[in-house]
C-alpha cells in the first residue's frame, strides 16, 4: 500500500513533533543540571572543560617550572608557589577547569561569578585533593608494616582518595567533613587563607587567559574597591546556543510511524543504508563507541534486509481495554504490578532505625539532601552502627531512584498510548546491531520489545479469525503468561480451561478480580505476581470476547500477539552447533514427553553438592542448603545459567548472586557465600552442557589469537552476513579529582585490539549472530507461506496471530534444522584459517552425535 500525500504530510509533521519534544526534554535537563551546580557535566559544559584543559595544563606546567627555578631566588615569591607544585599539572587543570565551568554554568549563568568566590573554591578543592593524596601515600606505607591479618582488615582503606571519588562524585559538606576526620590524624601542611585564595586566583585567571575570549573578566569599582566578575562572553553564549541546538537534536523523541517505514535498501558496502523514518537519518547498523561491523568491514546480506523489512511492515494499534485499566490505576494510585506508587513501601526498603519515618518524610520534600541524623547524633554512633545506617540509606536511595525511573517510563508509555489510541494502524521501524539482532528505532517505552505492560498496550492492527488452532494457542498463551509454561501444551490448555472463572472475572472486573495480577489475590506482593500480568490481562480480555462471539470463539477475529519462547536459547544454539546430545536434551531440542528445565537440573546438582559439603562440615553449604528446598534453588541459578552462553564472567556471576539479594539473609560473609555458590553452579553447568563450554573456550581462544596478529574476530552467519568484532584500545585521557573527572573515549581504527575484550566477546557475539540468523530464516519461511504476516519478535521470542502460531512453530524448527544441518564448527574453523593463516588457532572441539532433525518433533523447543 502506497500512503497518500496527506498521510505522508502527517508523518513528516509527526517526526517534527518528536524532534520538538526531544529539544524540550534536553533543555529541561540542561537547565535543571545547571541549577544544581552540574553545568560542567552537560554537553556544552564538558566541551568547554575539554577546551580549557589542554592549554591550561600547559600553562600550569610552565608556571611549575618557574616555581622550581625560583626556589633558590631570595626575592619574595608568590603565595601560591608551594601549592602549585604539590600535584600533577593534569590534576590541577582538571580541578580548575571543572570548578570554573561549574560556576559559570550554574544558577548565575547570566550574572557571572565573583572572582574571589571561584578562587576560594578552586583553592579549597586543591587543598582537599592534596590531603587525600598524602593520606593515601601514608596509608600505603603503614599497610606495608602490618602483618597479613591486619593488612586484610585495612585493605579497604588503602586507596581512600579513589574510594571517596567513586562513592561521592560530587561531594557534599557532610561527606567531606566525615572523610576529613578520617584523615585528621595526619600532620598535613595547612595553607593560610591567603594561600588558598592566591593559588585559586592564579588558576581562575589562567582559565580566562587560555579561553580565547570564551570567558572574560568584568572589573568594576564597588565602594571604592575593585571587584572582578567572570562571565561567559556573548559570542560564546551564542555559540553555546548553537551547540545546544546541535545536541538537543541528537536525541529526538522518535515515535512510532503513521505510515509503513521506508524499506531498507541493500548497498554494496553493506552498511549505512537509508530506511525507516522519512526525515530522521539513522543508520541500519547501530554503532556506539565501538563501531565493529559498522566501521565498513562487515556486510549485511540481502536475506537479512528482506526479513528486517518484513518485520517493520507489521501494523500495530493500542489495546484500548488494557490502556483504560492501566491509566486508571496510574491516576488513582491503585496498587497493581508495574504501577509504582509514591510511598516508602514501594521504594522497596524499610529500615528498623527509629528515626527512619521522619527521614522518609523529609526525603519527599528535600530529596537527596535530606539527612537522617543531626551531626552530633551521627558522631555518637559506633562505626558498625554508622555502617548499618549508610547501608539503609543507600538501599533507600537506590529504591527511590528505581521507582522514579519506573514512574517516568510508565508515564511516557501511557502518554504515547493516549496519542495513538485513535490511530487505526502505526508502525515501528527497526534496525540492527553489528551482530544482526534487531531493535525498534523508536525511543518510547511502548514498543514490541518493551516490558510486560508495554507489550500489553499493543495489539496487531490486522485481525485474524481464531479457528480451532488459534483458540488452542490463545489458551496456551494464557497459561504461559500466568507462569505455567513448564506444563505440557495440553496441560496448559487444561489449566486455562480449569481457570475460566478467574479469566472471565478478570476481564469483567479487573480491579475487583485480581486473578490476572497475583497468584494469590489476597497477597499483593511482588513475589506473588504473575509472570506477565498485563499480557495475561490482555489475553483475558481477548478470550472473554472470543467466548462472547455469537458464532462461537473459533469465529472471533483476534488481534492479540501470541508468542512462543526458546529454552535458554543461547545454550540451544551451542548444543546444536556441537551436536551435543546431553545439552540437546537439557534444552528441549529432543522430542521428549516432558518439558526439560535446565535451571531445575542445575539447581538439583547444586543441592547434591551442598549435601556433600554439609557432610564434610562446610558452614557455607549449611547456610545455603535451606534455600534449595523444593524449586527454590531455580531462581538462584537461573541468571548464571542463562547468561553463561553470553559470556558472563566468574566475577559477574558472584556479583549477580549478591545483587539479587540471595545472600542477604544468610549467615556468613556475602562475598564468600556468593563466590562459593558461583563455583557450585559453574561445576554443575559444566556437567550438563560441557560441549557448549568447549565451544565457547574454542571461540575465545580463536579470537584471542587473531587479535595477537592484529586481526579482528570475523565470521559469516548462516544467512550470509559478515560480522566483524573489533574492540580496539580506545584513545582516552582520564584525570580524576574531587572536583570531577575529564575523560574522552575515541575509537582509533589504527589502534591495537583489546585482546581481553576480543576473547570475552567472541562467544556471546557469535551466538547472538546465530540467533539473529535463525530469526531471519524463520521470517523468510513464514512470510513465504503467509500474506504480509504480523510479527512480534524479540530475539528468542517469536509472536504472531494465535491462528498462525502452529505454522510459525514449524518455520522456527525448520529454520533451526536448516542452520545446523551443516557442521558449523568445521565451517567456522575453515573460515578462521583462511582469514588468519598466520595466527596460532586452537583445534576445534569434536562434535557429538546429536541429530538436529529431531528438533522437528521437539514440542518444547519453542513453546
Amino acid at each position: 500500500m502506497v500512503p497518500s500525500d496527506d498521510l505522508i504530510a502527517q508523518q513528516i509533521a509527526w517526526e517534527e513533533e518528536g524532534l520538538r519534544r526531544g529539544v524540550e526534554a534536553y533543555h529541561t535537563n540542561f537547565e535543571r543540571t545547571c541549577a544544581q551546580g552540574g553545568g560542567n557535566a552537560t554537553g556544552p559544559g564538558m566541551a568547554l572543560v575539554s577546551f580549557l584543559y589542554g592549554p591550561l595544563e600547559g600553562r600550569i606546567r610552565e608556571e611549575q617550572q618557574a616555581v622550581w627555578s625560583r626556589m633558590t631566588d631570595r626575592k619574595p615569591k608568590p603565595l601560591y608557589d608551594s601549592a602549585l607544585i604539590a600535584l600533577e599539572a593534569s590534576i590541577i587543570a582538571t580541578i580548575a577547569a571543572s570548578t570554573v565551568v561549574a560556576g559559570l554554568l550554574g544558577p548565575a549563568l547570566h550574572d557571572g561569578v565573583k572572582r574571589a568566590n571561584l578562587a576560594k573554591e578552586i583553592g579549597s578543592a586543591l587543598q582537599a585533593q592534596i590531603a587525600l593524596e598524602q593520606f593515601r601515600i601514608g596509608e600505603k606505607e603503614r599497610l606495608k608494616a602490618l602483618d597479613a591479618e591486619a593488612r586484610e582488615e585495612k585493605r579497604n582503606l588503602v586507596d581512600l582518595a579513589k574510594a571517596f571519588q567513586r562513592q561521592f562524585p560530587a561531594a557534599n559538606a557532610r561527606q567531606w567533613r566525615t572523610w576529613q576526620k578520617k584523615i585528621g590524624a595526619q600532620d598535613f601542611y595547612q595553607w593560610t587563607p591567603e594561600a588558598v585564595l592566591a593559588v585559586g586566583a592564579f588558576l581562575a585567571d589562567a582559565c580566562v587567559d587560555v579561553s580565547e575570549g570564551r570567558i572574560y573578566r568584568d572589573t568594576q569599582m564597588v565602594r571604592g574597591k575593585s571587584s572582578a566578575t567572570y562571565r561567559l562572553s556573548a559570542e560564546y553564549l551564542q555559540h553555546m546556543g548553537i551547540e545546544n541546538t546541535q545536541l538537543e537534536t541528537l536525541r529526538p523523541r522518535l515515535l512510532p510511524m503513521l505510515i509503513p517505514p521506508l524499506p531498507w535498501q541493500v548497498q554494496e558496502t553493506g552498511h549505512n543504508q537509508t530506511g525507516g523514518f522519512l526525515t530522521q537519518r539513522i543508520n541500519l547498523l547501530r554503532a556506539e563507541v565501538y563501531t565493529h561491523s559498522a566501521g565498513g568491514a562487515g556486510t549485511v546480506s540481502e536475506l537479512d534486509i528482506r526479513a528486517l523489512n518484513r518485520v517493520q511492515a507489521t501494523a500495530w494499534q493500542v489495546n484500548p481495554k488494557v490502556f483504560e485499566v492501566m491509566l486508571e490505576a496510574a491516576q488513582t494510585g491503585i496498587k497493581l504490578p508495574s504501577i509504582p506508587l509514591e510511598t516508602d513501601e514501594e521504594v522497596g526498603f524499610q529500615s528498623k532505625y527509629p528515626g527512619w519515618n521522619a527521614f522518609v518524610e523529609r526525603f519527599h520534600t528535600e530529596g537527596r539532601k535530606a539527612r537522617l541524623l543531626p551531626d552530633a547524633e551521627w558522631e555518637a554512633l559506633s562505626p558498625s552502627a554508622k555502617t548499618d545506617v549508610k547501608r539503609d540509606i543507600l538501599a533507600f536511595h537506590e529504591g527511590a531512584a528505581s521507582m522514579l525511573g519506573k514512574r517516568y517510563a510508565l508515564s511516557e508509555a501511557l502518554t504515547t498510548a493516549s496519542e495513538l489510541l485513535d490511530i487505526v494502524e502505526f508502525y515501528y521501524p527497526f534496525n540492527r546491531d553489528f551482530r544482526g539482532r534487531i531493535y525498534p528505532m523508536t525511543l518510547t517505552e511502548m514498543q514490541p520489545q518493551g516490558s510486560d505492560y508495554a507489550k500489553a498496550l499493543l495489539r496487531f492492527s490486522k485481525g485474524k479469525v481464531l479457528g480451532t488452532s488459534g483458540l488452542r494457542w490463545l489458551l496456551i498463551h494464557i497459561a504461559n503468561c500466568a507462569g505455567e509454561d513448564k506444563l505440557s501444551l495440553e496441560d496448559r490448555v487444561k489449566w486455562s480451561l480449569d481457570n475460566l472463572e478467574g479469566i472471565m472475572g478478570s476481564a469483567e472486573s479487573p480491579f475487583e478480580c485480581l486473578w490476572w495480577a497475583y497468584k494469590d489475590p489476597e497477597r499483593r506482593l511482588e513475589r506473588n505476581e504473575r509472570d506477565s500480568p498485563w499480557m495475561l490481562l490482555a489475553a483475558c480480555f481477548e478470550l472473554a470476547e472470543a467466548f462472547a462471539h455469537p458464532d462461537g470463539p473459533e469465529a472471533f477475529i483476534s488481534h492479540l500477539p501470541v508468542a512462543v519462547d526458546g529454552t535458554c536459547n543461547g545454550l540451544q544454539h551451542l548444543s546444536a552447533m556441537g551436536c551435543d546430545p546431553i545439552g540437546a536434551a537439557a534444552t528441549n531440542l529432543l522430542p521428549l514427553a516432558d518439558r526439560q528445565d535446565i535451571y531445575l537440573e542445575v539447581a538439583a546438582a547444586v543441592r547434591e553438592a551442598l549435601q556433600e559439603d554439609m557432610a564434610a562440615g562446610d558452614a557455607r553449604a549449611s547456610a545455603w542448603f535451606s534455600e534449595f528446598s523444593g524449586s527454590g534453588g531455580r531462581k538462584i541459578v537461573k541468571r548464571a545459567v542463562m547468561t553463561t552462553p553470553y559470556g558472563v564472567t566468574s566475577a559477574g556471576i558472584a556479583k549477580q548472586i549478591m545483587k539479587e539479594g540471595f545472600t542477604a539473609s544468610l549467615d556468613g560473609k556475602g562475598s564468600e557465600l556468593s563466590a562459593y555458590m558461583r563455583d557450585l553452579i559453574q561445576k554443575a553447568l559444566t556437567q550438563k552442557v560441557s560441549k557448549a563450554k568447549e565451544i565457547m573456550a574454542w571461540l575465545q581462544s580463536a579470537a584471542f589469537e587473531m587479535g595477537r596478529v592484529g586481526l579482528p574476530f570475523r565470521w559469516t552467519t548462516p544467512t550470509g552476513s559478515q560480522i566483524v568484532q573489533a574492540y580496539r584500545n580506545l584513545d582516552r585521557v582520564t584525570v580524576s579529582t574531587l572536583a570531577g573527572r575529564i575523560w574522552v573515549y575515541k575509537e582509533n581504527p589504527q589502534s591495537t585490539l583489546d585482546l581481553r575484550k576480543q576473547s570475552a566477546g567472541s562467544a556471546p557475539n557469535l551466538v547472538h549472530s546465530f540467533d539473529a540468523a535463525h530469526l531471519f530464516l524463520t521470517v523468510e519461511r513464514f512470510a513465504g507461506s503467509s500474506e504480509a504476516p504480523s510479527l512480534a519478535l524479540i530475539h528468542d521470542s517469536y509472536g504472531t496471530h494465535a491462528a498462525d502460531v502452529e505454522k510459525l512453530g514449524r518455520c522456527i524448527r525448520e529454520a533451526f534444522v536448516e542452520i545446523y544441518s551443516q557442521n558449523w564448527i568445521e565451517k567456522l574453523q575453515a573460515e578462521f584459517t583462511a582469514y588468519a593463516p598466520h595466527a596460532m588457532l586452537p583445534e576445534p572441539p569434536e562434535p557429538g552425535d546429536f541429530e538436529v532433525e529431531k528438533v522437528l518433533g521437539a514440542e518444547f523447543f519453542f513453546s
